[in-house]
C-alpha cells in the first residue's frame, strides 16, 4: 500500500519530494531529505521552488565556494525563466553603496516576497514533520511558518540548542531543530537556516488569537 502524501493528506503518494527542493543546493548535493508526495502536490512546487531557491542566492550572497556556486547555479535559471526574472526586476530598486575604499558605486536592493517565502517556510515545516514522525500533520493542524533573525541572541539559542534535528550539507547549507511534547504530539516549533545566512522558524499545532 502506497503511503499517503505528505501535504494533501488526501491522495497516494506516488513521488518523491526533497527537503528542501533540490534547486536550493549547486551540485554536488548533499543527500537530502526526501517525503512522499502525489504527483499534484510535487508538480505544482516548481515555481515556488524556482522563485525560493533565486533570492536565497542573493540573500546568502557569494562569498564562499558553495554560496558562489549556489550563484552561479541560480542566475542560469533566472537566464532562461522569463517569469522570474520579470518577478527580481520588479522587487529591485537601485541603491548606492560605499565600499571598502570610500568610493560610491551602483547596487542593487531586492525584496523578498513575504508570501511565497512563508509559504515554501510552512511546506518544509509539513515535509519535516512527516520526516520526523513519520505520520503526515492532520490538515486541521494551524501551521505558520516566517522569516525570523538570526538565532544569535539568547532566547533562540537556547531553543535552538535544547531541539533536535540534522545539518544537511557542508558550510551550514541546511540545519533545522525542532521541538515538541508528547501531551499534544501535533504542538511543534520548528527552527531552520540556510547557508548559516538566511534563518525562519515556524510552529503547528498552536492555537492563536486574533
Amino acid at each position: 500500500m502506497q503511503p499517503v502524501c505528505s501535504y494533501c493528506v488526501l491522495r497516494e503518494a506516488t513521488t518523491a519530494d526533497h527537503i528542501p527542493p533540490k534547486v536550493c543546493f549547486p551540485k554536488p548535493r548533499p543527500n537530502l531529505i526526501t517525503v512522499p508526495a502525489c504527483e499534484s502536490c510535487n508538480n505544482q512546487f516548481s515555481n515556488l521552488d524556482e522563485e525560493f531557491a533565486s533570492f536565497l542566492s542573493i540573500r546568502v550572497g557569494s562569498d564562499s565556494p558553495v554560496t558562489q556556486r549556489l550563484h552561479e547555479k541560480n542566475k542560469r535559471i533566472i537566464r532562461h525563466n522569463k517569469r522570474l526574472r520579470r518577478a527580481i526586476i520588479d522587487r529591485s530598486t537601485k541603491v548606492w553603496l560605499i565600499d571598502e575604499g570610500n568610493f560610491i558605486k551602483e547596487a542593487y536592493q531586492f525584496k523578498w516576497d513575504g508570501k511565497g517565502h512563508d509559504q515554501m517556510v510552512c511546506r518544509l515545516i509539513r515535509g519535516l514533520f512527516y520526516h520526523v514522525f513519520r505520520r503526515p500533520l492532520p490538515l486541521t493542524s494551524t501551521i505558520k511558518g516566517a522569516w525570523s533573525k538570526p538565532f544569535h541572541d539568547k532566547g533562540l539559542l537556547e531553543i535552538w540548542n535544547g531541539g533536535a534535528g540534522e545539518n544537511i550539507g557542508d558550510g551550514g547549507q541546511f540545519r533545522y531543530r525542532y521541538n515538541h511534547t508528547l501531551d499534544a504530539p501535533d504542538t511543534t516549533i520548528w527552527m531552520m537556516t540556510f547557508y548559516d545566512r538566511h534563518f525562519a522558524t515556524g510552529s503547528t499545532g498552536f492555537v492563536y488569537h486574533t
